[in-house]
């Protein structure tokens, strides 16, 4: 890491902004630079193994050539399905973690344990940030925070969501002036109790009005 300052054009590097090393995956069929191109699952996996062991910070996905040169214009969707396709050949993913939320297990040291065999790859490289994609991973936070580090900012869905709702209520005047306490219902096609149990844990209060239908 650089600890001086210097810059990049007109973009200051070191001290408090230190230099990341990209990877670029390039799933681009049409590239000139055939040795370059990474098609198949592992081909995929293997590539950006290979890129965390050299050093990489994050991996830049790419779904279409850009030889100015050569005819390599593809469609969007076929660009955005190429690029979808590797992130999820690539991305972590960690299926113990929602039946053990559920359960009620998500603060145990069996959750610790499978959170470890999990988050190993990224205990092995510096992260700055870890997104926890599924609106279930939030309950686990402090177990995933502890195996991954202090260091490491968690990203959950939830806060997010929620500032870009009441930015668009804002935005919109659509926000509810109202003093009067608010009233709620809840409808769900799988069992009600199981779901007041759940949603009890992510609110931290029981859940009344839960009403059972069929779609």
């Amino acid at each position: 890491m650089i600890s001086y300052v210097n810059k990049l054009g007109t973009i200051p590097v070191g001290n408090s902004s230190p230099v990341r090393i990209m990877g670029i995956l390039n799933t681009s069929p049409e590239s000139f630079y055939k040795k370059s191109i990474s098609i198949g699952k592992k081909r995929i996996a293997d590539s950006v193994r290979r890129m965390e062991e050299e050093g990489a910070d994050f991996v830049d996905v790419g779904g279409m050539s850009t030889a100015p040169y050569l005819s390599t214009m593809v469609s969007e969707k076929t660009e955005m399905s190429r690029i979808i396709n590797a992130i999820k050949i690539i991305q972590q993913v960690c299926p113990l973690f929602v039946p053990l939320i559920e359960e009620n297990w998500a603060n145990t040291n069996t959750a610790k344990e499978v959170a470890s065999i999990y988050l190993k790859s990224f205990t092995n490289h510096p992260l700055d940030a870890l997104v926890l994609g599924c609106t279930h991973y939030p309950m686990m936070e402090n177990i995933i925070q502890s195996v991954v580090g202090n260091s490491v900012k968690l990203v959950s869905s939830g806060p997010a969501v929620s500032e870009t709702v009441m930015k668009f209520l804002i935005e919109n005047n659509l926000q509810n002036d109202s003093k009067n306490p608010p009233t709620e219902a809840f409808f769900v096609t799988d069992f009600p109790q199981k779901f007041d149990e759940l949603g009890s844990q992510f609110l931290g209060r029981t859940l009344t009005n839960v009403h059972h239908i069929k779609l």
